[in-house]
Formats: C-alpha cells, structure tokens, sequence
C-alpha cells in the first residue's frame, strides 16, 4: 500500500471514527444520566421515565378538562385539586388555582412568593410564551381559562419546573464534549501512530543501514517492508549495498592481483638480470679464456638483454591497454587476405618446430571486418608463438580456421600440442599466471592477457577450449564491417 493511500485512508479514518464514536458515547451518557437502557435494535433510546411522564401528564390534563367542562365548582374543593395535584406530583409539576382574580390554591411543589403575580391574567392565553422565572427556578405553564357556575372568571394553570432538564443538559453537553475531546485525541494519537510507525520504521532501517555503510560494514542484508515508495527505495539502497560490496571485492582483487603482478614483473626481470651478471662476471673474471666461449657468453647475454627488452615493451603496451591509453586505428580490411599475408613471416618459426601451418579461409572472396591491422598482427603474433611453445615434438599442426558469423567473424587458432588443465584453463588469459600452459617457456606471460584486451577494444570476446594431451583452440571474434551477411 501506498505512502497517498495509507494517509487518505487515514484522514477519512480521523473525520469517521471521531463522528461514530461520538454519537455512540452521547447516547451511552444519556443512557447513563437518565439511568435507563438502550433499545439497540433501533439504535435509539426512549427513557421510560419519561414516557411515563408525558402518559401520566396527558392523562391528567384530560381529566382536568373534562371536569372543567362539567363541574368547574369541584375545583373549589381542596380535596378534589389536591388529589390532580399529587398526580402532578411525580412528574415535577404543580397546580395554580385562581377564583375571580384571586389565587385559592397554589400546590406546595411551586409554593414561591408572588408566583401568582406573574401568571397572566383571565383571558390573556398565548400560544407561544417565554417560561416563568421565579425564586431562581424556570417554570413552563399551560392556561385554561373557564367559568364558574356563577359566570366567575377562573384559571387553571399547570406549572412544570423545567430547571432540572436545563441543569441536565449543561452536565450532559459538557460530559459530551470532554468525551468528544478524548475521542479526537485518542482516535488522531492512534491513527498516526500506526500511519507513523508503517513510515517510520523503515526509514529506521535504511538509516541504520547508511550508518553501516558510513562504518564501511557492507557484509549484511537489508530486508524491504512497509510502503511502496519505502520498499522501492530499501530495494534501490539494497541493490546499492550489493553494488558497493562488488566494487569493494572488485577492488580488492585488484589489489591482488597488482600484488601478484609486481611480484611476477620482479621474478621475470630478475632471472635475466641475475643470468647477464653472471656472464659478465665470468667474461670479467676470465672465464671466457677462448674467443669462442666468449662469443657464447656475448650472445647470451643479447639473448637475454632482448628478452628484458621484450618483456619491457609487452608490460608497457600491457599497462597502455589496461588504462585505456593504447591508441586504436580501426580500418576495413579483408580478413582473407590479411591472415594469408600475416602468417608468411611465422612459417619459418613454425617450420623450424618441424610443425605445419595451415589457413582454412573459407573461400576467396572478401570477407570485410573492422579492426586495427597492428594491434590484430599483435593478437595474431601472441596466440601463434604460444602455440608454437607448446607443440609436440613431432607431427606439430597450427590451423587458422575462419568462421562467418551473421554480425561477426570468428577465428581460431588450433593446435594440437600439450593442452591445458582444466583447473588452469580459466585463468589462462590473467598476466603471469602459474600454469605452463599459460607461462610458456621463453615468454614473457603476458601474451594471453595482452591478446585478450585488445579484442576486447574491439568489441569482441575471446575464449580457449583445450584438455589435457588434446590439443588447444582460442577463438576470438571481430565485428563485420557494412552490416553484411554471410
């Protein structure tokens, strides 16, 4: 659910549970103040008292008209009122007798000083009239006005204290709005609670989890909850953690791997170095005592001055190509005619192994890819004098096969020499790593791994297939150049 949904939920929640709860309490405090029942299956509430009442009133007031209409005289007798009187009794209701202008009875009930005063004279009826104020009390009255049997003006009136209802209400109205007022705070205080704690604990969370992150702890799993902006959000920091603790392992085997790196750059540079001191010591020292043993020692010594110097050229163009400031020339070329012309300089290299080189081009007709014609002698160069390294002494076989592809072209360079191991095959295009394979003898180890960023510049893969005794494939591939199909 939604942050929108959960706060329109909740503002209808805070205008409709204050408005239900509160017609349910006004009717629980009625019922409480009248000390009577609710007749829930109407959801409404009838006091029986005060039914009572009004049948008790109604009844009354038609016996005192109907004895009006007959015998008004028995008004006269205190017996008779007295008795209406004490029917009125119950219901907080009193009596005012007057006989020609003068009050004969008044019930004790409503018995204040100058009451009769303030009731309106014979003949005066009003329908709508303000009640009577009189010794701090509110009286609502009824009038009826007839004559005695001698045609003597008499009035009947009927008094109802109405200060108890007016003190009921102002007790009613303000217990009402207390519980009123309770309800808005409890009901608001709940409902944010809850909306709060559905926003507020998540965001706890991912707070949490950025101090984590601050404190360089990437190792933990942060869970997704709560609202769908807040889940999306814990997902997007999720996959953020993920991302910076592959960065941090990426790094650090990076770090390693430099390490590694360094440490094979010294042991490459050292042998040769050590080898070349050693020969100049004994030309030095007199050892080469004969001008051939000297020429020996001379041209060994160039042989390995040229290797440092090979390896030198290859960690350079190694680093260039690592750091992406190797230059890149790309051209259209006929890949049919450029490997043809290519391995003519490594037959003799080949030939010399007592192997065979052979090209399966596929046909004579161009086949038209995009690359730098330097850097791709260069791979060229790489994967053929490792395979020249590793080929049997006898019946040795190097194949350049071509194989079209609808977006690219692939080559393969086949041998059938010594193979590799299956642990070491994933690691054969890493510089310097330990494998014989990988670190052919004579080498400098970081042909593969040279071959490999380059056709990677080029938009392409490279892989090797090999098994040990079986012989060894590397294929890379290069991008058609115009579109064409095969």
């Amino acid at each position: 659910m939604s942050i929108r949904l959960r706060l329109v939920l909740s503002y209808a929640a805070m205008v409709v549970l204050p408005v239900l709860l509160s017609l349910l309490v006004a009717w629980g405090i009625a019922g409480v103040m009248l000390g009577k029942e609710y007749d829930w299956r109407i959801l409404d509430w009838r006091p029986p008292s005060m039914e009572q009442r009004a049948r008790q009133e109604a009844q009354t007031f038609d016996q005192l008209r109907r004895l009006i209409a007959r015998e008004p005289d028995q008004l006269l007798d205190p017996e008779t009122v007295g008795r209406f009187d004490r029917q009125l009794h119950n219901i907080n209701t009193g009596l005012v007798l007057r006989h020609d202008g003068q009050e004969v009875y008044v019930s004790p009930r409503i018995s204040i000083p100058g009451i009769g005063s303030q009731l309106p004279v014979h003949g005066a009826i009003r329908e709508n009239h303000e009640p009577l104020l009189a010794g701090g009390s509110a009286f609502a009255y009824r009038q009826f006005d007839f004559r005695f049997s001698d045609g003597s003006p008499g009035s009947l009136f009927i008094l109802t204290d109405i200060s108890p209802l007016g003190q009921f209400m102002r007790d009613y109205l303000l217990f009402l709005a207390i519980a009123v007022l309770l309800i808005l705070i409890l009901t608001s205080g709940l409902l944010t609670y809850l909306v709060s704690r559905s926003i507020i604990r998540p965001v706890g969370q991912l707070q949490q989890a950025a101090r984590r992150i601050q404190e360089g702890d990437l190792d933990f799993e942060l869970a997704c909850s709560g609202p769908a902006e807040i889940a999306g959000l814990c997902r997007n920091f999720e996959e953020m953690r993920q991302r910076l603790l592959q960065s941090v392992q990426v790094q650090l085997q990076y770090e390693e791997n430099r390490k590694e790196l360094i440490s094979s750059i010294t042991h490459d540079l050292k042998t040769p170095l050590t080898a070349i001191r050693g020969y100049v010591e004994g030309i030095r020292d007199g050892v080469a005592d004969t001008p051939e043993k000297l020429a020996r020692y001379l041209e060994t010594i160039q042989t390995k001055a040229s290797d440092m110097d090979q390896l030198l050229d290859e960690l350079f163009l190694f680093s260039k190509l690592d750091l992406n400031r190797e230059p890149f020339v790309f051209e259209v070329i006929d890949l049919r005619r450029y490997l043809a012309e290519a391995t003519q300089d490594l037959q003799f290299d080949v030939e010399r192994r007592g192997a065979v080189l052979k090209l399966e081009l596929g046909g004579e007709e161009p086949l038209l890819v995009l690359a730098d014609p330097d850097k791709l002698r260069r791979i060229l160069n790489n994967l053929l004098h490792n395979a020249i390294q590793h080929l049997r002494s006898s019946e040795g076989q190097i194949v350049i096969r071509l194989r079209p592809q609808e977006q690219e072209v692939q080559v393969q360079v086949i041998d059938n020499g010594s193979g590799i191991a299956e642990q070491d095959l994933p690691h054969i295009f890493e510089p310097f790593y330990r494998a014989n394979r990988a670190r052919p003898v004579g080498g400098s180890g970081l042909g593969l791994s040279i071959a490999r960023r380059i056709v990677e510049a080029h938009g392409g893969t490279i892989e090797a297939a090999s098994s040990l005794g079986g012989g060894t494939t590397i294929s890379f591939s290069l991008k058609r150049a115009g579109g064409e199909s095969v």
